[in-house]
């Protein structure tokens, strides 16, 4: 029989080498024989925990750590095991024991913010990924986070320069260029080049991972068959992306489509509940693996496989990236081009993006859909529209409930224009993330700066439910809208709650979406061309109450006889786009 010395070095080498399995046998023979050895009890319970017997393996990593209280690696690995579990409360002060025997252990701090980050304690978080990364300064995934936390917070350009410099100093981490991709939407004064080399890099690094994308089909090639469309998305529940998909499956041609929808987020509500209902064929995909999923949908036979979220949080690229589908194609949920080769189109529109050099700026063959590219659903029931606050007020409200990821330094200066030529007015802002410390601090610090007092605004966290959310309108005359970064479905649901929007264009899809929007919905003087513009239009609306009194009792039924809420014919062109691309591949 082998010493337990010998049994613990055969065993850490099949650990080390990624197999559990045949590291089980000589730690069980060690344990047998040492039965208190912490490091027998950590090797044990590593096996164990990998192999999916988690209760067991947890047990031997608590002896460990109770055998050998002072070693900091035994209770990082307790800690993670923890986190893993979603034992959060129980995972953190093992974790920061762990930090604290150690002060050098940059992992248990970048675990540590990666728990506070889950339970939505941005201040924390960010100490701890500071932390990590002071420590370790390329530590991909503290930089990254910090990135994204940033972003959470309101420091879109901070959380640029972060992750521009990580994306440099790790080009193969996938991660870290997706990350870098998606920062690029939200900041000031990104060049449109940069963004489209970043997310082409990005396609590159995805397509170099293990695996050749699927080219043979038994797809019938037959231009005029039934369509089987699969949709894959995190975000089917009570999420923006879900109230635009919404009127597709509900108004579908049930004789010339039919959708497999693939649900693979943790979320589950009553919207998710009445997308189940519209869909032909609903897939739960929110614990397969990626190829386990990318095996279902190939199995399923779909024609046409669109990803409705592109690089946001829960995205598929990476199973699209090996083809679930012969055509595929990324709507909705990202306002830019992918970077995927394998990804064939993206739905847009005319106006959020012009022919010529928008075509040139995304990876995909850009297809226009008539009118604008969404059809917005609006929330049933919804509260009533209340009458204008400035009558009883005496003075006009702006606001915006955007995301705080849109605040940039650009856009407090716009906003701050408004107000400065709107004397008395005030400025309401209402976002999830403004419960942090450092998001509130920045913020009113950012308007203070811009030579807004600080009896001049408001700011407000998320409020949970939809109808509070809504009601929320009652306060607001005019909703400003960010830029470079346009709202969308706050666009929608400030009209919908009779609130006239101003918005700036620019030169870029995510920039351009207000303007589509208020086209379609038949109020395009309210968007702006330039930021001189935008503050004139603001102002001059804010000075003509007999227009706004009209809005404001009349702009819910103009947005609903629409062409932004007709869900039947904007179903129609849709499905007659994804024609076009079917008939395309059956000419190939």
């Amino acid at each position: 029989m082998p010493s337990t010395p010998e049994l613990i070095q055969t065993g850490a080498g099949h650990i080390q080498a990624g197999r559990p399995d045949l590291a089980l046998a000589p730690m069980q023979a060690a344990y047998a024989q040492q039965p208190a050895n912490p490091e027998v009890n950590r090797l044990l319970g590593l096996s164990l925990f990998q192999m999916g017997q988690t209760q067991q393996g947890l047990a031997h990593m608590q002896r460990a750590a109770s055998l050998a209280g002072d070693r900091a690696d035994i209770q990082y690995i307790l800690g993670s095991m923890l986190a893993v579990l979603g034992q959060l409360d129980r995972a953190i002060p093992v974790l920061q024991h762990a930090a604290e025997l150690d002060p050098r252990h940059a992992p248990a701090r970048g675990l540590l913010a990666t728990c506070f980050l889950q339970l939505k304690d941005l201040d924390a978080a960010e100490l701890y990924y500071r932390e990590a990364v002071a420590l370790d300064p390329r530590y991909p995934e503290a930089r990254s986070n910090l990135g994204s936390v940033l972003q959470a917070t309101g420091r879109p350009q901070e959380a640029l320069e972060v992750l521009r410099a990580a994306a440099a100093d790790h080009p193969a981490h996938v991660g870290i260029q997706t990350a870098y991709c998606v920062s690029l939407n939200y900041a000031d004064g990104v060049d449109p080049a940069e963004a489209l080399a970043a997310h082409a890099h990005y396609g590159r690094v995805l397509m170099a991972l293990p695996g050749q994308p699927k080219a043979d089909w038994p797809n019938e090639r037959n231009p005029a068959k039934k369509l089987r469309i699969a949709v894959v998305s995190p975000d089917l529940f009570e999420h923006s992306v879900a109230y635009f998909l919404r009127p597709l499956l509900e108004h579908r041609d049930r004789a010339a489509v039919e959708y497999v929808v693939y649900s693979c987020g943790p979320m589950r509500d009553a919207m998710t509940e009445r997308l189940m209902g519209a869909a032909d064929l609903w897939r739960d995909g929110s614990r397969l693996p990626d190829p386990k999923l990318l095996e279902t949908i190939r199995a399923d036979q779909p024609d046409i496989l669109i990803e409705l979220s592109g690089h946001t949080q829960g995205s598929k690229l990476s199973v699209l990236r090996l083809r679930g589908a012969p055509v595929q194609a990324t709507y909705i949920g990202y306002p830019n081009t992918t970077g995927v080769p394998t990804i064939d189109a993206r739905l847009v529109d005319a106006i959020t993006d012009p022919p010529g050099e928008a075509d040139r700026l995304a990876t995909e063959r850009l297809i226009r859909l008539p009118g604008c590219f969404l059809c917005y659903s609006p929330p049933d029931p919804s509260p009533p529209v209340a009458p204008p606050p400035r009558e009883a007020n005496g003075f006009i409200t702006f606001g915006s409930f955007n995301s705080i990821k849109k605040l940039t330094p650009g856009t407090i200066a716009l906003w701050a224009s408004v107000l400065h030529a709107v004397p008395r007015s005030r400025l309401v802002i209402k976002s999830g993330g403004l419960s942090a410390r450092s998001a509130r601090g920045h913020l009113a610090a950012a308007l203070k700066q811009a030579g807004i007092p600080e009896v001049r605004f408001e700011i407000h966290d998320k409020f949970p439910a939809k109808a509070d959310h809504l009601a929320a309108y009652a306060a607001v005359d005019i909703a400003l809208d960010t830029f470079p970064y346009n709202g969308t479905t706050t666009t929608c649901e400030a009209m919908w709650m009779g609130v006239p929007v101003v918005t700036l264009a620019g030169g870029v899809h995510a920039s351009r979406v207000g303007l589509s929007l208020l086209t379609a919905a038949g109020v395009p003087d309210l968007a702006a061309a330039t930021p001189e513009q935008f503050r004139d239009t603001a102002a001059g609306l804010a000075g003509d109450a007999v227009r706004l009194r009209e809005l404001r009792s009349g702009l819910r039924a103009r947005l609903a006889a629409s062409p932004l809420c007709d869900a039947p014919s904007f179903a129609r062109g849709f499905e007659a786009a994804l024609r076009a691309l079917w008939t395309g591949y059956c000419g190939s």
